[in-house]
């Protein structure tokens, strides 16, 4: 029951309509990332990564980027260990690259 993170970019598929095409994915298999987001949520520190839904689908648009890097700092900070770090640090990596086109969007996608 973990929550994937998916980067998309827009794209133009004809006059005056976008469709969202995936770039990336952060598979969480072994629920590493929703275990950070419970051990933080509720703190006050985090009212982004606090609207991840287990089972339903969150999306951040680029212009939330630099927020999402700074509860990032949380999430590091309640990693258990080198593996959930790795985690915090991979989808660090995808919001970079949100932040940087704003073409694009991540999608925190529940089972």
């Amino acid at each position: 029951m973990g929550v994937d993170v998916v980067l998309y970019r827009a794209v133009s598929v004809g006059t005056g309509r976008r469709r969202h095409v995936p770039m990336e994915l952060l598979p969480d298999p072994d629920d590493a990332l929703l275990d950070l987001v419970r051990r933080v949520r509720g703190t006050g520190r985090t009212p982004v990564l606090d609207q991840v839904d287990p089972v339903g689908l969150l999306v951040v648009p680029a212009d939330w980027a630099d927020s999402l890097l700074a509860e990032l700092d949380r999430l590091a900070e309640a990693a258990r260990g080198p593996a959930e770090l790795a985690h915090v640090h991979r989808l660090e990596g995808l919001v970079h690259r949100l932040r940087a086109d704003r073409e694009m969007e991540l999608r925190f996608e529940g089972d």
